[in-house]
């Protein structure tokens, strides 16, 4: 039956040093101690294994058969340990590490772009994977832990779980925009029942957006029903473009003289720009400096 130990890893370490360097003298050095004190740990790790695991040569000494198995064992074990320790120094450094971060489109275009580009100038050694989602789906990820951070577009009314914190960055105000050909309007204001006249252009119905307008259009009276269905906010520009009909696109997105803008009587909805994370888990360096850089945005 093997019997189980519980050595001491200092004395590993003195073993290891010991080892490496085949003289005590140097490997106290190394490990600033002094020669007694390393004699003592080599002699304590024999006498808990019941083995020699040293000889003495005219120039230090010598590992045994005992002391070549053990060694080889032991001299895997610290250099890993080494490498751990480097790469912890190295992320908490930001000189290496990942940051995942999932993404909505408006998120990106309008608070999340910037900050990535001047973390990526700052600590260029940090890769960053940044997914494209819906908010819906940004949350899923958030919540089975597959991303450090998610920067996500929400609503009054949207549900976040208990697990995740949500801290408001910014507010999105949205505009009305037609294909400038297709303008027909007389009026500086156009009212919601007149902007019914044109095909409407939305986000798909499994999104936040989808909701927003649906709750936002019910509370005028009017039952939401868009003709185009986008499965992103990338996609509405360029539909609106091609004379599809009226998009709905944040006041930030850039636009061309294809393009007008129509001024509705009724204020079009307001949301929020967040960032998601677990309220449970420990960020990474890089991670942390980039939660950072994104709270500056508000």
């Amino acid at each position: 039956m093997v019997r189980n130990m519980e050595i001491s890893y200092d004395h590993y370490k003195f073993f290891y040093y010991v080892a490496r360097y085949g003289n005590i003298t140097r490997a106290a050095k190394m490990m600033y101690s002094n020669q007694p004190n390393v004699t003592r740990a080599v002699k304590n790790l024999e006498n808990e294994l019941g083995c020699t695991l040293f000889v003495r040569t005219n120039k230090g000494v010598e590992l045994t058969p005992e002391g070549e198995k053990l060694y080889a064992h032991v001299e895997v074990a610290f250099e890993q340990l080494k490498l751990g320790e480097e790469e912890i120094a190295a992320e908490k450094g930001l000189q290496s590490g990942i940051v995942t971060i999932a993404a909505t489109e408006v998120a990106l275009g309008c608070c999340l772009l910037p900050v990535l580009g001047e973390f990526h100038r700052q600590f260029p050694k940090v890769k960053l994977r940044i997914t494209n989602s819906n908010t819906r789906e940004a949350l899923s990820v958030m919540q089975n832990k597959a991303a450090d951070l998610a920067v996500v577009t929400l609503s009054e009314s949207s549900y976040i779980s208990k697990e995740l914190s949500c801290i408001p960055i910014k507010e999105v105000n949205e505009k009305a925009v037609i294909n400038s050909e297709l303008y027909d309007f007389k009026k500086k204001t156009v009212s919601l029942t007149e902007l019914l006249e044109y095909p409407l252009i939305s986000l798909s119905r499994n999104t936040e957006t989808y909701a927003l307008y649906e709750e936002w259009f019910r509370s005028h009276g009017i039952t939401f029903s868009p003709d185009v269905e986008a499965a992103t906010a990338g996609q509405i520009i360029p539909m609106v473009k091609s004379g599809l009909g009226v998009g709905f696109i944040p006041e930030e997105f850039p636009t061309d003289d294809s393009i007008r803008t129509i001024h509705l009587k009724e204020k079009l909805p307001v949301y929020r720009i967040c960032l998601i994370k677990q309220k449970a888990h420990t960020l990474s360096a890089g991670a942390d400096k980039i939660e950072k850089m994104v709270k500056e945005c508000r």
